[in-house]
């Protein structure tokens, strides 16, 4: 009411100055021309008014006043004109005339004093029943007012200025207007009519009207009880726009009713916070009805209803609100959402009433795109709620939980602390579900329903489920669930499983029992017919096994008994095994171990740590076929006693000592075996290796993968039986293998891959090197067995005789055969006799005239081709003392070439002996002969008829015959 009584207390002052104050003060004022100065009483005091100058025309009823001022006993101007005009005084016309003032540039000051009273109301003469019968019509152009208000905690001036304002009336009857303005607040187009004996009606509008400051000064005034409840509101900005009509009645309280546009900045009130709200609508002395909006950050609400204050407060009306995140909901409005909840793009619209107070209605739809309660979310979300007071019925009308449908109803008493309803779920994910548990390692499709009903912070549900999936309880482990069915309740806190059935590939798992309330466990687990394979590629075979699951649902341990058979390990197989387990988050355990293979069994215990995959434990194992790991080729058994395990269950490593005797290998006999062993993983290391057989010693180093069957092998030897090593698999084929005997000490580096032996490097010394029963000597060779082909060289001899092989390359499966032979002093007869063997198309007379032959032989030749059919080039052959059947034949120089079967001579000749001959032609071993022969024409026809077995016939002592 603070800015009407700045618009009419003036006009009311002026109206009664120009009226019968005026008229009463005539007298004094008929001296123009001078100033004047006349005082008068009031009930708060003497006040004193001026002027400057003033005319008075009596004839026309007019009088003009300079610069009249009205000043109270202290000297303080209240109130100034820069001019004065009345006209309508005439005395002759009386009341027949309207008295007309018009005042300019009027300034002035209006106190509101600590009593809340203005202190020009104590200066104005007291209202009397009567009225004056004199209209009157007051224009004041350009005023400026100081308002000061001493009733707050402190002064507060405002000024208010108008352009004109305007009074008309009769009496009390009158009709004030004008339009005032007020720095920083705005400007209010007001129109006052006073009606007698009925009071005041005040209307008017304003385009914009900024009442924060003001609003702020009165919460420091008296005038704050009246408004207490609002008097706590803080805004820095509020802007009123709109037409307002308000009617006081004389003695009565004020009937408001106005048409308001207001928007507030920064609103606080109480636990409320808005950045902005707004009010467009109606409001009168009972009520107000219109729309509402709110916004705080990105977070918006609206009401479009009404509101009755006249009796007990009642409210009905539309109501929208949206947000674009729980983070952005205001924090007076937060507590509104569950504990610990959150949501994403949120929104309810709906209907708000109330009748009675703390009685209230809501119904509507709550719509979120994401929302999160209990560690829950909900996706695509739209439930419908109807709150009436304690009764609450929830509806989820669309939801996606756990990546699935979801639908039901629950109605909740808060009256009673009851709930009651059903839920429903479909292919929803096993993870989030487990989740809620704190159980993550799961993964699948489960539909769900549930009842649930009985106290509200502690319901009883009863559940059936079935779906599929799987589950990772170990890093890098996953396990299917298969096809499962459960049947179970859930009350105070505790999930009681009935019955619960698991159809995995792995096979049959029945469960059942408790989780506690406190995450405790008691499971009775029980699988038949358990694929191994499912768990591990590597492994194959079928197991039982009884588990009893106790701990807690984050740390739960499995203890029990398994039983498997059929096992295989890589292609090794396990006939049979049983052990005794512990399982827990942590790690596993397995005591009781025994497993047989054939005749080979494994006994111990081990340990597994999960977070690490370290392993540890100790294994025996006892007659291991060696035949099941390298082949058929290799026969006998090792033990292990003793074996420590240790590395990580991904690659685990065994350190033990291996023995074995009696074992034979590529038809080799190995009379005792020991070594250390290292096996990681697939890995075989063989340390520090000790072997006695083949008539010698053996010791090396080597290594051998399982999975992929190859490694390395490095071995020294000492005094080996030549013929014990069964080297005839690596010499060309023959119809009669030759018996090598000796000694052979050497170093050699096996390779193996695929279970075949296709690199060898060896190098050493032969001692009495025999070839069916020849001796060859002492020596050296350097041999080497690659992609299946022999290649080396060989050096042996005495003293005077000497025999080498240089440049040697054999292949057994292509017969390749290439190299160089030097032969000294050598025997002839020996060199053919472990020859002939290896040439085996020769025709009979050929090769019984080869066997014929003795002497000294030296030769010098290389070879290649093929072994069945080589091709020979002898450059220089050599035989000194030549003997055929014992017959003397002399000293033979030849020159020949094998090819295609064919012996090409390019050039035999034979000295000292019965003849003189030279020979040319070829030998073809398939039967054809052709020989060129000629002679010095000089025969010994006693040394020649030897070789015909003419002897007995005919004896001729000596004859020669020329040709």
């Amino acid at each position: 009411m603070l800015k009407f009584a700045v618009v009419v207390a003036p006009l009311a002052a002026l109206a009664l100055w120009g009226g019968s104050y005026m008229l009463d003060c005539f007298h004094v004022l008929e001296a123009p021309g001078v100033p004047i100065q006349f005082s008068f009483r009031t009930h708060a005091g003497e006040l004193t008014v001026f002027a400057d100058s003033y005319s008075i025309a009596a004839g026309m009823g007019s009088v003009h006043i300079w610069k009249p001022r009205v000043v109270d006993k202290s000297g303080k101007i209240l109130a100034q004109l820069d001019s004065l005009e009345a006209t309508g005084l005439s005395f002759l016309r009386g009341s027949d005339q309207i008295i007309r003032v018009r005042g300019r540039n009027l300034t002035g000051t209006l106190t509101r004093l600590k009593n809340g009273r203005f202190d020009l109301q104590d200066f104005l003469p007291q209202t009397t029943s009567s009225s004056s019968s004199f209209p009157y019509n007051v224009e004041i152009d350009r005023s400026r007012v100081d308002v000061i208000d001493l009733n707050g905690s402190k002064p507060w001036t405002r000024t208010v200025s108008a352009g004109q304002i305007k009074v008309v009336g009769l009496g009390q009857d009158w009709v004030a207007s004008g339009t005032a303005s007020v720095p920083d607040v705005g400007s209010i187009e007001t129109r006052i009519q006073s009606v007698k004996d009925e009071g005041l009606l005040i209307s008017g509008s304003t385009q914009s009207l900024e009442l924060a400051s003001v609003f702020s000064h009165i919460k420091e005034t008296p005038d704050a009880e009246r408004i207490r409840q609002l008097s706590q509101a803080t805004c820095s900005s509020v802007v009123v726009r709109g037409p307002f009509r308000i009617f006081v009645p004389k003695g009565m309280d004020p009937n408001i009713e106005t048409s308001v546009d207001a928007t507030a900045k920064d609103l606080h009130f109480e636990k409320f916070a808005a950045n902005r709200a707004s009010f467009v609508g109606i409001v009168n002395t009972h009520g107000m009805t219109g729309s509402a909006e709110v916004t705080d950050g990105e977070s918006l609400a609206s009401f479009n209803g009404s509101v009755v204050w006249n009796g007990p407060v009642q409210a009905a009306g539309d109501v929208t609100a949206s947000a674009p995140d729980s983070q952005s909901v205001p924090k007076w409005a937060s507590t509104f959402l569950p504990k610990g909840s959150s949501f994403r793009n949120g929104a309810f619209h709906g209907w708000f009433s109330t009748k009675l107070p703390g009685q209230f209605h809501v119904s509507g739809d709550v719509e979120a795109l994401s929302a999160t309660t209990s560690n829950q979310r909900f996706d695509d979300l739209k439930v419908g709620i109807d709150v009436e007071n304690d009764h609450v019925v929830l509806q989820v009308k669309r939801a996606m939980c756990a990546n699935g449908p979801i639908s039901g109803i629950l109605t909740i008493d808060g009256k009673q602390k009851t709930i009651q309803g059903y839920a429903t779920g479909q292919n929803l994910d096993l993870q989030d579900i487990g989740a809620q548990f704190g159980y993550r390692q799961v993964n699948g499709k489960a539909s769900v329903a549930a009842l649930f009903g009985g106290n509200l912070s502690h319901p009883d549900i009863q559940f059936e489920t079935h779906g599929q999936g799987v589950a990772t309880p170990i890093k890098d482990h996953t396990f299917s669930l298969g096809d499962f069915e459960a049947v179970g309740s859930y009350a105070h806190g505790a999930l009681n499983l009935n019955q619960a059935y698991f159809n995995t590939a792995y096979g049959l798992i029945v469960a059942q029992g408790s989780f506690g309330n406190s995450g405790s466990l008691g499971l009775d687990v029980t699988g038949r017919g358990i694929r191994i394979a499912e768990y591990d590629p590597r492994l194959s075979g079928a197991a039982n096994l009884r588990a009893k699951v106790t701990g807690s649902f984050k740390n739960p341990i499995a203890a029990g008994r398994i039983e498997a058979s059929d096992l295989a390990y890589q292609s090794n197989s396990i006939q049979a095994a049983v052990a005794n387990f512990k399982v827990d988050r942590k790690h596993a355990e397995i005591t009781g171990l025994e497993a047989v293979r054939g005749t080979a069994s494994v006994s111990g215990q081990g340990r597994v740590e999960f977070s690490s995959g370290r392993l540890s434990g100790t294994l025996a194992a006892s007659d291991i076929q060696i035949a099941d790991w390298f082949g058929d080729d290799f026969v006998g058994a090792v033990d292990l006693p003793n074996i420590v395990l240790s590395g990580k269950i991904s690659n685990p490593i065994a350190i033990g000592r291996l023995q074995g005797t009696s074992l034979v290998t590529k038809s080799v006999k190995l009379d005792n075996l020991g070594a250390n062993v290292r096996l990681d993983g697939d890995q075989i290391a063989i340390l520090d290796m000790q072997v006695v057989g083949a008539g010698g010693a053996l010791s090396g180093t080597g290594n051998y993968n399982f999975s992929r069957r190859d490694g390395e092998v490095s071995l020294i030897a000492t005094n080996l039986d030549i013929d014990r090593l069964s080297l005839d698999r690596f010499l060309p084929r023959s119809n009669q293998p030759a018996v090598i005997g000796g000694k052979v000490s050497s170093q050699a580096h096996f390779s193996i891959v695929a279970g075949n032996l296709i690199d060898v490097t060896a190098s050493g010394g032969l001692t009495g090197l025999a070839v069916n029963k020849t001796t060859f000597g002492n020596g050296t060779w350097q041999a080497a067995w690659t992609n299946h082909v022999l290649t080396g060289n060989m050096e042996v001899g005495e003293t005077n005789k000497s025999f080498r092989l240089t440049d040697v390359l054999y292949s057994p499966d292509t017969e390749a055969l290439s190299g160089a032979l030097s032969v000294t002093n050598f025997e002839i007869g020996d060199i053919v006799d472990k020859a002939l063997p290896y040439f085996p198309d020769i025709s009979f007379d050929v090769r019984d005239s080869l066997s014929a032959l003795h002497g000294q032989f030296n030769l010098a030749c290389k070879f290649d081709g093929l072994a069945s059919d080589p091709m020979v080039n002898v450059p220089d052959l050599r035989i000194s003392g030549l003997r055929y059947h014992q017959e003397p034949v002399g000293d033979l120089v030849a020159k020949l070439e094998l090819k295609d079967r064919k012996w090409t001579i390019d050039n035999v000749s034979v000295s000292n002996g019965p003849a003189l001959i030279a020979l040319k032609g070829t030998i073809d071993e398939r039967g054809d002969m052709h020989i060129d022969a000629s002679s010095d024409n000089r025969f010994d026809l006693s040394k020649l008829l030897k070789f015909f077995n003419c002897g007995p016939l005919l004896k001729v002592d000596r004859y020669q015959v020329g040709i």
